[in-house]
């Protein structure tokens, strides 16, 4: 998803709860009540940008944790924007989940199913580049060898070549879902099939094998979204459980880091890194066993020879030996 960053905007929104909260602020007067506008419009801007399901996390995974990183980055003071901050919480526009700022309701700014979908269609897209390449080497390689032979690996190459086509269901309506025609492989996409998904049975497991990790209370829109989003893009359950086993066995995300940082629920669901988690990247490395230094070669003793008596004798005071 981080190719793909836009909020939704929509005739109207004026008319929203947001904006008519913002409106009826009974404090600082109508300039104060201007720069609540503008700021809730540059939040949204910037939980934009970090693409994390509303939250204000940096492109690093490090979630900006305080009011005076959030007013650097959207170029405000940080006096105003704790002030504005505090108007918006209050009134539940934004939300502290784990210690971590994030816009609530996020789904109606940035449509994740939609996101997902696009991806899916660039993963199919890439796949068909890749099989005309393929095609076009083979078609090289074929002008190489007689025509008999080039007609046959011509021939196998584009049998073997999935055709796709995108075609909207109605032409005259342009938001209209697209049907993805695979043909050769018999499987045409009209509708995603329904997940049933149980969030109460994934709360239930993280906080389990995740006790050093912050505690996940409840289930809000936008974790229930992310996690919707995961399974549609081919997750199980049985992933989720490595995921949590892995987040709990791991020092690093415990904390054992430079900046004392520990993971939430929120960030180990986000797509980018749920992969690098069961990749293993933050698996702790067993110590490497300590190397012994190589042990110098004993030289053979040398037996005495009777001169050698004479003068172990002469040193312990034996006198004449003769």
């Amino acid at each position: 998803m981080t190719d793909v960053k836009w909020v939704k905007l929509k005739v109207g929104m004026f008319d929203g709860e947001s904006f008519k909260k913002i409106k009826r602020a009974k404090i600082g007067g109508e300039k104060f009540r201007d720069k609540l506008t503008a700021v809730w419009f540059e939040l949204m801007d910037f939980a934009g940008k970090c693409n994390h399901a509303g939250a204000f996390i940096n492109s690093r995974e490090i979630p900006f944790s305080s009011i005076d990183e959030i007013a650097i980055m959207i170029d405000r003071e940080p006096e105003e924007l704790q002030l504005c901050m505090q108007f918006f919480v209050a009134e539940g526009m934004v939300e502290i989940v784990d210690n971590i700022y994030q816009l609530s309701n996020w789904t109606q700014y940035q449509n994740e199913e939609g996101l997902a979908r696009i991806r899916e269609q660039n993963r199919i897209r890439q796949a068909n580049f890749k099989a005309r390449k393929a095609l076009q080497a083979a078609n090289e390689e074929g002008q190489e060898d007689d025509s008999n032979e080039e007609s046959n690996v011509t021939d196998n190459v584009t049998d073997a070549l999935p055709s796709i086509s995108i075609s909207n269901s109605n032409s005259n309506n342009s938001n209209s879902n697209s049907l993805i025609e695979i043909e050769g492989c018999g499987e045409k996409e009209e509708k995603p099939k329904s997940i049933r998904i149980d969030y109460m049975e994934i709360k239930t497991m993280y906080n389990e094998l995740c006790p050093s990790l912050p505690s996940c209370v409840a289930m809000s829109d936008a974790r229930k979204t992310a996690i919707k989003a995961r399974f549609t893009s081919g997750y199980t359950m049985e992933h989720f459980r490595t995921l949590f086993q892995k987040a709990g066995a791991s020092s690093f995300l415990k904390g054992c880091n430079d900046r004392n940082w520990i993971a939430s629920f929120d960030w180990l669901i986000k797509d980018s890194n749920m992969a690098k988690v069961l990749g293993g990247n933050y698996d702790d490395r067993q110590p490497q066993p300590a190397q012994r230094p190589p042990q110098q070669p004993q030289r053979p003793q040398r037996e005495k020879t009777f001169m050698d008596m004479v003068r172990e004798m002469e040193a312990n005071g034996g006198g004449d030996v003769l």
